[in-house]
Formats: structure tokens, sequence, C-alpha cells
């Protein structure tokens, strides 16, 4: 008896002493707490339900090795998923990837699954809403991160301060990530590298726009400008955001999706017993009205269990691919397939078409603007202008401007030839305006901030009362639809009762 108690006792201090040995080692070698972790896990597991049962060990011992099996693993997880990263390292390293990776399927698992056991078939919608809400709030920190590390560079430029104290100083007493961003990147700036080059490495999840505004901005010595320009650009970009809009986007969205979840309801439980009614009630020679039926084939084909994991694989692969391509890290501005694919989209959409020239053509005239600022020949600005992030549709017009200037080609009947905004032909053109190419840039460049805000409400307000238009005919189909069957079953039961 004495013999078993003891060796109890150091059976359970050794398999409550290695997890605690793990969080230990999670600190100094996260790697090997990792694996060593899921191997420990696997190994409890395996003795809980199996070798204990075979060799008849006390059952303390095995519902403790079972425990420890189903927390150590997770908690690892967690733990180093909150573990700070040293202020030198580049990237996120893979084990913190990794797990939260792991963590973030475990709990989106666990929360579909615990919403479609309360809810039902809602349970799915309501996951939908609560992952796109979960990227819109990561998109807006993003946002405005971005926009507080620009706006402390820009104020430590406009101020002529050392950069690195100015940022060791805006980090002092927070221990957010900003301050870690700001930590980070003083470091590199003391290294020895330019400012874009320690923004990369200091915040790695940098929007890359930023990142390739500032490389250019180096590039033609125009820093404290550029900052303003891209602080005013973020600035509109978190106001926009903010404002109170008379209709919000996912209003229609939501009101269709509650439509479309009741009728579905509807037409898989009420409306076949009303077909089989009418049916009985008119010798067969009744049968469900046209819309009625059309809308009951179509909740046939989605609740089919094919269909419908079809369509959730379809949605979960559309989100992936969207936020790997939105929150992706890029050293540098080269769309692939589907970024190009989305530009072209965009490009040649009727509505979204002024925008994205607008937009592309605020890009172009912010680095036209500094590189001639900087004393820059017009080929050079036009070659930095190509590294900003614009529409792939207007860089390959920007491109073949380039290559006519390089050719010796006037500079402004070469934009105009090539689809180039024919404002900036104008303030390019010396023979109308001789000398006066960044002033008027500059104008030129406000002008098309304020545009793009203009054509932004322009096309919110032509396309929400079309979008409304368009949500109540398909309610009043669906109603139609629903209420049909009711007057024909009325008019069935008359006809068999007037003689």
């Amino acid at each position: 008896m004495y013999s078993d108690i003891v060796y109890m006792f150091f059976v359970s201090v050794l398999v409550i002493g290695l997890p605690i040995l793990s969080v230990r080692l999670a600190f100094k070698r996260p790697v090997l707490a990792l694996l060593g972790s899921l191997a420990g896990s696997i190994i409890c597991g395996l003795a809980g339900a199996i070798l204990f049962d075979v060799y008849g060990i006390e059952w303390m011992i095995k519902y403790l090795l079972l425990i420890v099996s189903f927390l150590w693993f997770p908690s690892i997880l967690l733990l180093l998923c909150f573990i700070p990263a040293s202020d030198t390292q580049n990237d996120m390293p893979w084990w913190k990837i990794v797990s939260r990776l792991i963590v973030i399927i475990c709990f989106g698992l666990l929360l579909l699954t615990g919403l479609i056991f309360v809810f039902n078939f809602l349970g799915f919608i309501f996951f939908v809403f609560f992952v796109v809400a979960t990227f819109r709030y990561y998109a807006a920190a993003r946002c405005n991160r971005a926009l507080e590390v620009v706006s402390t560079l820009a104020a430590a430029m406009r101020q002529n301060l050392p950069l690195p104290t100015a940022l060791q100083t805006a980090a002092i007493g927070r221990k957010d990530k900003t301050a870690h961003i700001f930590r980070r990147t003083a470091h590199w700036l003391t290294q020895g590298y330019s400012l874009a080059e320690a923004v990369r490495k200091g915040y790695p999840r940098c929007l890359p726009e930023v990142i390739l505004t500032i490389e250019s901005a180096e590039k033609l010595n125009q820093l404290p400008q550029t900052l303003l320009s891209l602080e005013k650009d973020l600035v509109n970009n978190a106001d926009e955001s903010k404002k109170v809009r008379p209709v919000h986007p996912w209003y229609p969205v939501v009101v269709l999706i509650i439509v479309a979840t009741q009728t579905t309801g509807l037409l898989i439980f009420i409306i076949p017993t009303f077909a089989q009614v009418l049916s009985e009630m008119s010798d067969g020679r009744a049968h469900l009205p046209a819309a009625t039926q059309l809308l009951l084939n179509m909740a046939r084909v989605i609740t089919n269990w094919p269909t419908f994991l079809s369509l959730v694989g379809a949605l979960v692969v559309v989100i992936g691919w969207w936020s790997y391509y939105h929150f992706r890290t890029r050293i540098s501005y080269k769309p692939g397939p589907f970024l190009n694919l989305v530009d072209r989209l965009r490009w040649y959409w009727p509505l979204q078409h002024r925008l994205e020239r607008n937009l592309s053509t605020l890009r172009l005239v912010e680095i036209l603007r500094s590189g001639l600022s900087a004393g820059l020949p017009i080929p050079q600005a036009i070659a930095a202008a190509l590294g900003v992030k614009m529409n792939c549709c207007f860089q390959k017009r920007v491109s073949r401007w380039l290559r006519d200037v390089e050719q010796g080609e006037n500079v402004a009947q070469s934009a105009r030839a090539n689809g180039i905004s024919h404002s900036v032909a104008w303030a390019l053109d010396d023979q109308i305006n001789p000398g006066q190419a960044p002033i008027l840039l500059e104008m030129l460049e406000e002008i098309c901030r304020n545009k793009h805000n203009y054509i932004g409400n322009l096309i919110r307000s032509v396309m929400w009362p079309l979008v409304i238009v368009a949500m109540g005919a398909f309610v009043g189909f669906v109603v139609y639809a629903m209420f049909i069957p009711m007057i024909y079953l009325i008019t069935v039961c008359v006809e068999n009762i007037t003689p």
C-alpha cells in the first residue's frame, strides 16, 4: 500500500512537472516547448486511454493523464501566442504564426459549432457576420496604426528632430503594439538603415503603399512633403470609414439574408404541406404557382448537402484569398494574377472606373510633384511613380509614357497619347506653363483628393437607391410567392363547396 502511494506520488509529480517545465521553456526555447508539448499530450492521452487500462493502474492517475493531455498543448499554444517578440526581430517567427493559426482555427470551429447548436441554420449566418466584423476591425486597426506611425514621423520631420530619438520618446510609458513598432523602427534607424527599410523591418505589417511611398520619397529627397501628403490620405480614409451614412453598406445584406433564411424555412416545412393539401383537394388538378415552385426548387438546391458544402467551401476560399492578398506583407508592389484580375474588374466596371482612374492619378501626381520639387528630371520622376501602388491598367499606361519620354518625345503630348490625365499633361506642358509644374501638380493633387471623395459619394448616392429598389423587388417577389398558395387553396375550397 505504501509503495503504491509513493508510486502514484512520483507519477503525479512527473506528469504535472513536465507541463510546468514546458511553460518555463516556452520563454527561452519556444520551438522545443511547442514540439515537446505536442508529443507529451499525445503520449499522455494514449497512456491514459489505453495502456493504463491494461495494467490496471489507479483511476486517479488515469484521469490525471487525460486532463493533462487535453490542457498541455493548448496552454502552450496560448502562451506562445502572447509571448512578445524581440525588438530586433524582423518578421514574426514561424512558431508564433503556427500557434496563432491553430488557435484561430480551433476557436472558429468551436464558435461555429456552438452557434449552429444554439441557432441551427442561423448559426452559420451569425458566424459569417462575426468573421466579416473581425476582418473589418482588423483592417481599421491596421490603418489607424499606420496613420499613427506616419503622423509621428511627419511631426518629427517638421520639427527637425532626430527620428530615432523622436520614436523612442513617443514610445515612453506605453506597452501597446504601436509603441513596440516605434522602438523597433528606432533600433533599425540607429543601425544605419534608411527610413523605408527601418519601417519595413520594424513594422512588417505596415500597409505596402506606405512603405513604397516612403521609399520613393527618399529617392527623391522629399520626405517631409511626402509624409504630409501620405498623412492626409490616411486621415481621409479614416474619416471616410467613420462617417455616418444614411444606409449602412451591410443593411441590404442583412435584410436579404434574414428574408432568405425565413423563406427557406417556410419552403422546407410549410409550403410542401400546402402543395399536398392543394393536390388532394383538387384531385391532382391544381398545383403550386410558378413563383412558389421556383422558390421551392431553389430552396431544395441550396439545402442539399453537397450544394451547401460547396457554397461554404467557396465562401471560405474567397475569404481566405481576400485576407491573404489584403493583409499580407509585400516587399514591393508586384501584383499577382488575382490582384491583376481585381484591378481589371475595377478598371472596366462602369461606376468604379472613374474612382480607380482618379485614385491612380492621385498617386502619380504625388510622386511627380515630389520628384520635380527635388530637381529630378521627368523620366526619373515617372520611374519612381511606377513603384507606387496603382491600378495595373493605369500602370501600363505610365510605363508606355515613360518609354516614349525616354525616347525623346514631348512629355505633355506623350501623356495625352498614352491616356494619362489631360490635367497632368497640361501641368507638365512647358509651352503653356513654363517652370510652373511643381506648383500646378500640388494644386492638382488637392483637386484629385477632393475629386476622389466626391466620386465616392456620387457612386453611393446612385447605387443605394438602385440597391433599395432591387431589395424591395426581391422581398415583394418572396411575399407574393408565399401568399399566393393560400389564395389558390381558398379558391379550390370555394370551388369544392359551391354547387
